[in-house]
């Protein structure tokens, strides 16, 4: 029973984290532990199962070692040969997903042939071969893989749980269960994290956290209903199937409920949480998205990152005092991921004079956060519907970013903040509002109409216009 707690549930972790905002490295161990504890997690229940059931060390022992070896073997093989193959465009587009799981359950089948429960890690080790060779088909794979899990996962707890009776929970808490179920939480867990974390450079407020934070998900779940329909199959069990469930099942809804509701307080409490994300990430780091920044953060002291694959705009952003990051705006997953300056990115302006490249950009980000978060310039008379748009359409109005660099290095236009009220007169035809301030709040505008649709007393407004005389 106590090895089938030792797993923490990715699929219960990711969420989690997005929702807590605590430090990288903690999230990079969290997430981490929930994927790779998964596989070990099952070989230890397995072997502890065989030990205690099925005839001792002497059955128990050479099955653990043949499901490693033919689960990390099948799974390498398998992986690599995933790549290879989607690497050199014999997959067609269109079909890579179909692909890809059906790779991945004909590497489970054939791991399943030479050893029952070595499939989980041979799958577990073909996807960490293919994330690090990272084809160029990945990020699709990655999108569709998420679909599923969360398809499938829910269907697969509602078929776990539906043959489960309430009586046999009383019977678990009436013999003491609910002292088990504290000590798990309360104390092996915190004790494994101090043993764990022995040496390491984690503070003891990180300690703490991650103490708190183990919510145990469908991998428990479906061992614990294995070895319970496994036990119940025998005439004379060693231990008490319906004791086993309902122990495991008490610890899953225990941690996600008591430590999802509360991990977010206990990260703030120590200090550990981030400030919600309010940076923007300007994609383009031209004259125009410099002067733009500049206005933000020296009227707002708005925290503003740039972004360019051109070095000399990103070196002229760095000599002007800007944070700015020679990247590939496209590799949005990537660069929010493992760029640390961008963990407080909350908006993303895409300012390239591509239309249809700022379009990808937006849809690239759209992936990694809220869409009505990411925006992009483009202008009115480009063809795309507002539908086809991932995210807004803002600065409508507005020339060609580089036609609007020269006119501010040429002085011909100037970035001001107007206090406009809602009885004063509409803009003039050539100007451009390009940001709402209200408070703390700053929203980008599409144009003019959106400006006298939304102002209130007391807004400002940042426009592009000619200079004043």
């Amino acid at each position: 029973m106590g090895s089938l707690v030792i797993v923490t549930g990715p699929t219960v972790i990711v969420p989690m984290l997005r929702r807590i905002r605590t430090h990288q490295r903690l999230c990079s161990i969290l997430h981490w532990e929930g994927v790779l504890i998964d596989s070990i997690g099952v070989f230890i229940a397995i072997l502890c199962f065989e030990w205690a059931v099925e005839g001792g060390g002497a059955v128990a022992l050479p099955n653990f070692l043949l499901r490693i070896i033919s689960g990390i073997g099948l799974g390498s093989l398998g992986g690599y040969g995933i790549y290879w193959m989607l690497s050199r465009g014999w997959v067609p587009a269109k079909n890579v997903n179909a692909f890809s799981l059906a790779s991945a359950l004909l590497i489970f089948g054939t791991t399943e042939l030479i050893k029952p429960e070595a499939g989980l890690l041979a799958v577990t080790i073909a996807g960490l071969v293919v994330g690090f060779k990272k084809p160029s088909q990945l990020r699709e794979v990655k999108a569709f893989k998420a679909e599923i899990v969360d398809l499938l996962i829910g269907m697969l707890f509602l078929l776990l749980v539906s043959r489960l009776e309430l009586s046999q929970f009383k019977s678990f808490f009436d013999s003491g269960g609910i002292w088990v179920l504290l000590a798990v939480v309360l104390i092996i867990r915190p004790l494994s994290i101090l043993v764990s974390a022995h040496g390491t450079s984690l503070q003891w407020r990180e300690k703490a956290l991650l103490s708190w934070v183990a919510p145990r998900g469908v991998v428990a779940a479906s061992m614990a209903s294995l070895f319970a329909l496994t036990l119940a199959e025998q005439e004379n069990p060693v231990g008490d199937p319906a004791l086993m469930e309902s122990f495991v099942y008490s610890v899953i809804c225990a941690t996600v409920l008591l430590q999802g509701l509360s991990a977010g307080i206990v990260a703030r409490l120590l200090g550990l949480q981030r400030p919600a994300p309010n940076d923007w990430l300007f994609i383009g780091a031209h004259h125009f998205a410099r002067e733009l920044a500049h206005s933000l953060i020296e009227k707002n002291n708005q925290s503003i990152i740039l972004i360019d694959t051109n070095a000399r705009n990103i070196e002229l952003a760095r000599e002007e005092g800007l944070l700015a990051l020679q990247h590939n705006g496209m590799q949005a997953e990537e660069l929010y991921q493992d760029v640390e300056a961008l963990y407080g990115i909350g908006y993303v302006m895409a300012l390239t004079d591509n239309v249809e490249l700022n379009q990808l950009i937006m849809l690239r980000w759209s992936e990694v956060i809220e869409r009505d978060r990411v925006f992009g310039w483009i202008p009115r008379n480009h063809a795309s519907k507002e539908e086809q748009v991932s995210g807004q359409a803002v600065f409508r109005d507005l020339p060609r970013p580089a036609i609007a660099s020269v006119h501010l290095n040429s002085k011909e236009h100037g970035l001001y903040y107007s206090d406009l009220q809602p009885e004063d007169p509409p803009l003039k035809d050539p100007d451009c509002p390009l940001f709402l301030i209200r408070g703390k709040q700053i929203k980008a505008l599409p144009d003019a109409a959106a400006l006298s649709a939304n102002t209130r007393p007391d807004d400002r407004v940042l426009i592009y216009q000619k200079r004043r005389s």
